[in-house]
């Protein structure tokens, strides 16, 4: 046998079957026809698959096996055909989800989230539930095919733009945790939602409080916002002098240690007498809940939360401003006394002007 012989010819690819084609161009079909909720029910005899996915078309319900082509058989293919009810003819009804919840801690309530259940029923369709992911997604798309779902987690309602707040130390009335909360108000209720991180998986509970507005006594930022004045600058750093086209030519761009001297200069960063101010203000939201007084300490930022959904709760300490300190004669002497010790001003000079300042005082 020759070396040659070893290679053969790439068999001839085997010609797809009719029912996995069709297949195909169904999934590929049902796909660009619109959004798409993936669902499992009990098999029967309308149903003969456990996994579907389920689209609403105009006044059709649409039915597609959820199934992967490749680890199929045919004869699985072949029966895996879509299927389609008029909406005239068959009835589809979103169940109502429960809203069992357990006491947690202060006024938070936790909530399991269950799954969407819809039950199709009339015409030739045998009277099926569906279970559906309970995710945002899932409740965008029922609403957008017309199904009157409550838009947090088919449970409660809650306005479609919602803020959030970060509360800064735990409290017998709320906990304090890392993400914060969503909070809105709906009628004399302002509502309270521990923020979950959700983003790579589905939601399992969600923790919900509510307090009554005639419980809240006011909302006042305390604290105040510090001011520090730091010299800063003076530090030197080396600089290289542009060369000329000549000396490009002669010497190239790179440094040597021969010259230093000339090619390189040391420059000083001029000195600045600069204001820090350090924000330690906070939100004080004062509530007698059970005959008790309580004060949650949220971040200053949330004062424009509050001041839109609790408007009338606003303390009247908060309209009048903080007049701006000027720095004190004692702060000034401290500034000098670091300038001597860094060497940018003389003992004499620093003498000079410390009468001056201790006067004042």
């Amino acid at each position: 046998m020759g070396i040659f012989d070893r290679f053969q010819a790439a068999p001839e690819p085997v010609p797809e079957s009719r029912a996995r084609t069709e297949f195909r161009a169904a999934c590929e079909a049902f796909r660009q026809a619109g959004d798409i909720l993936w669902a499992s029910c009990e098999p029967n005899r309308a149903f003969a698959f456990p996994r579907w996915k389920l689209r609403i078309t105009g006044d059709r319900l649409c039915f597609l096996p959820d199934l992967i082509a490749e680890q199929e058989s045919d004869e699985t293919l072949s029966r895996a055909l879509p299927l389609e009810f008029r909406r005239a003819q068959t009835e589809a009804v979103l169940l109502p989800v429960p809203q069992a919840g357990t006491p947690d801690v202060g006024i938070l309530s936790a909530y399991d989230v269950p799954d969407l259940l819809l039950r199709v029923s009339g015409g030739r369709a045998a009277e099926t539930v569906f279970r559906i992911g309970n995710t945002s997604g899932s409740l965008k798309t029922l609403t957008d095919w017309g199904f009157s779902v409550k838009p947090l987690y088919g449970m409660f309602d809650r306005p479609e733009k919602i803020q959030s707040i970060r509360l800064l130390e735990d409290s017998p009335l709320l906990p304090k945790t890392s993400l914060g909360y969503h909070i809105w108000r709906q009628d004399a209720q302002l509502f309270f939602q521990q923020r979950e991180n959700a983003l790579y998986c589905r939601a399992r509970s969600v923790k919900l409080g509510c307090l009554p507005v005639s419980e809240i006594e006011s909302f006042q930022l305390a604290g105040e916002i510090r001011t520090e004045q730091r010299i800063t600058g003076g530090k030197p750093h080396l600089k290289a002098r542009e060369l000329s086209f000549g000396e490009r030519l002669l010497f190239g761009n790179e440094i040597h240690a021969c010259d230093l001297d000339d090619r390189v200069e040391v420059h000083q960063e001029p000195l600045r007498l600069e204001t820090f101010e350090h924000d330690e203000r906070v939100l004080e939201l004062r509530v007698n809940h059970d005959h008790t007084l309580y004060i949650l300490r949220f971040a200053a930022d949330a004062i424009t939360v509050f001041e839109s959904l609790l408007p009338e709760k606003r303390a009247a300490a908060e309209d009048n401003p903080r007049p701006e300190r000027e720095t004190s004669p004692a702060e000034q002497l401290e500034i000098l006394a670091n300038l001597v010790d860094r060497g940018y001003l003389t003992r004499a000079e620093f003498d000079e002007a410390k009468p001056r300042l201790l006067a004042k005082l």
